[in-house]
């Protein structure tokens, strides 16, 4: 099997696409399995915006799975969120974001 693929980036709504080409032969037949992704890759700031709308607060943030202490060094960024609205309550859209679209 060979594997191949193209990576775009789109910085404005902060994307990556990623198209990825599996190409193998199985009894003289050749075969292309095609996968699309897309990646937002979001801000730590916007990141919190959205918790925040959608009723969490941040209470913890590791830079990784072992619990490393996050840093702009980081390889990840992993948040353990809490509620913050009472039991039944709705997420509070009033809280103001920066225009963030969903990944087609």
């Amino acid at each position: 099997m060979s594997v191949s693929g193209v990576q775009a980036y789109d910085a404005v709504a902060q994307v990556l696409h990623w198209t990825t080409y599996r190409r193998w032969r199985d009894e003289g037949r050749a075969h292309l399995k095609t996968t699309r992704i897309a990646c937002r890759f979001t801000e730590v700031a916007v990141l919190d915006a959205l918790l925040l709308r959608a009723g969490f607060a941040v209470r913890e943030r590791y830079g990784d799975w072992t619990r490393a202490p996050f840093t702009t060094a980081s390889p990840s960024f992993l948040s353990v969120c809490t509620s913050i609205l009472p039991p039944g309550a709705s997420a509070r859209p009033e809280v103001g974001l920066p225009d963030v679209q969903p990944v087609p």
